[in-house]
């Protein structure tokens, strides 16, 4: 093990892209998006079309929420429709076109973009420490297959969302066998549950409450590798999915790393990367490189994708008293790089499928001899409950008083309702999806929604 580096912390955000959170970062070594930007018609096949171009926003509030999927994210890439396959032809100029298509507005909000005042806190530490430019998430398309990739290194042959056990090794099972420890901190119903050999795995419980990982924190007894996925529900949502807040999110990050910070040994022995699961349908400038597919011959039944591509780039900024101020890694990155870097850190022999094989970790921004005091970050604006009700955690609610959730929200309760089952999970490789998806209850207070959501956490996770 790295004699330096003990422990590995990743908070994995929600559905945000590079330029729409740090492309407007006053940095140095970066061009600004507005700088060299990429126009969006409204219509592709138009030549005299309305065209949009990147801006930035006003405030931390949004009212679009853009389609991810497979189709969606490959027209945002190419404004062109089926059929997409090698050789690509990325253009990065479909966004706007994509959002009219699907949600039947012109589309110019996609193209917004955060200042650095309204992310205080991404914002100081992508300067103070090091900001990849090139981290792409894994597939071009939604949430689930992007988290798969993240900690199995495959998606298990899927495109899309399924919200169903999987039977996949994960990166958890290669460091436990390698004797390092490692814990999973989450804030209601985690995703990464979808995994159900982890939640007692060797010895278990595995999935501790948020709160355990500040307390860890600042304790000095984090586990090798803490992996923290933040509260999807509720007003206090910290994921910064869209409608939700950012700040709320910013305020988290912030949590992370201040609870680091607070113990001298910890923080001196921490690698903290945060990042995001994929962009969420908003612009960037950067289309994704090629890359390898995790197994010979993979390929989606349903759109046929090779698992050639990576997804649109996304944020991710490395934190450690071991990096100097402002750097910028310029490798490129997936999410499978987080299975290199602990690889690297940890010293894990094996590999899960060859995506993660070739990944690049980001061992190499370690170049200190010494290792620097923290930064300190600034203030992070309040945000009050009665400011994020229904319409921003969620999508609002229906005539007779029931939350609409959104998709994500949606098959995070499906999930929780299929680990009820007593179904082992599909083995490694199997594409089946449940033949019956499992409606989602109504809810119709956020009191209900969290009864459900701690009577999940009690029976599947943690017992304290």
């Amino acid at each position: 093990m790295n004699m330096e580096i003990k422990h590995v912390v990743v908070l994995m955000m929600e559905n945000r892209s590079f330029d729409h959170m740090l492309g407007l970062l006053d940095h140095p070594k970066l061009t600004k998006v507005i700088d060299e930007p990429v126009p969006n018609p409204i219509d592709p096949a138009d030549p005299a079309s309305e065209r949009f171009e990147p801006f930035e926003l006003a405030t931390d509030t949004l009212s679009a929420d853009p389609k991810h999927g497979f189709p969606d994210v490959m027209r945002q890439l190419t404004a062109k429709g089926p059929p997409w396959s090698a050789p690509y032809q990325l253009t990065s100029s479909g966004y706007a076109w994509n959002y009219h298509q699907r949600r039947g507005f012109p589309g110019n909000e996609v193209l917004g973009c955060f200042p650095e005042r309204l992310l205080p806190a991404l914002s100081t530490l992508a300067k103070e420490y090091a900001v990849c430019t090139r981290w792409f998430c894994s597939v071009p398309s939604e949430t689930w297959p992007n988290r798969l990739f993240a900690h199995a290194g495959t998606s298990a042959g899927l495109v899309e969302n399924v919200e169903r056990p999987y039977g996949e090794k994960t990166v958890f099972e290669l460091l436990s066998e390698a004797k390092r420890s490692w814990q999973i901190f989450f804030g209601d119903i985690p995703q990464v549950a979808v995994f159900p050999e982890l939640a007692w795995h060797d010895g278990g419980p595995r999935f501790s409450r948020l709160s355990k990982f500040f307390d860890r924190a600042r304790k000095g007894t984090l586990p090798n590798y803490s992996f923290i996925e933040p509260r999807h529900f509720g007003s206090a949502v910290q994921s910064q999915h869209p409608l939700a807040r950012v700040l709320l999110g910013e305020r988290l990050i912030a949590e992370v790393y201040n609870a680091i910070i607070a113990n001298r040994d910890a923080w001196n022995s921490t690698v903290l990367l945060i990042t995001y699961d994929e962009h969420g349908g908003f612009y960037d400038r950067l289309p994704p490189p090629l890359a390898v597919p995790p197994t010979p011959g993979s390929r989606d039944p349903k759109h046929g994708f090779t698992f050639d591509l990576l997804g649109p780039r996304v944020p991710a900024v490395v934190v450690s008293p071991w990096i100097e101020r402002e750097q910028v890694d310029k490798e490129v990155h997936d999410h499978t790089s987080i299975i290199a870097t602990l690889r690297d850190l940890l010293e894990l022999d094996a590999t899960l499928t060859k995506r993660d094989a070739v990944a690049v970790g980001i061992t190499h921004l370690l170049t200190r001899s010494e290792p620097r005091q923290p930064a300190v970050l600034p203030p992070i604006p309040a945000v009050r409950a009665a400011e994020q009700g229904p319409a921003r955690w969620a999508e609002g609610v229906a005539p007779d008083g029931t939350i609409i959730l959104n998709d994500f929200q949606e098959q995070l309760v499906r999930l929780a309702l299929r680990l009820e089952e007593a179904g082992p999970p599909l083995p490694s490789g199997a594409r089946g999806v449940p033949p019956d998806p499992l409606p989602a209850p109504p809810f119709k207070s956020e009191a209900e929604i969290g009864e459900f959501i701690e009577a999940f956490r009690r029976r599947q996770l943690a017992q304290m």
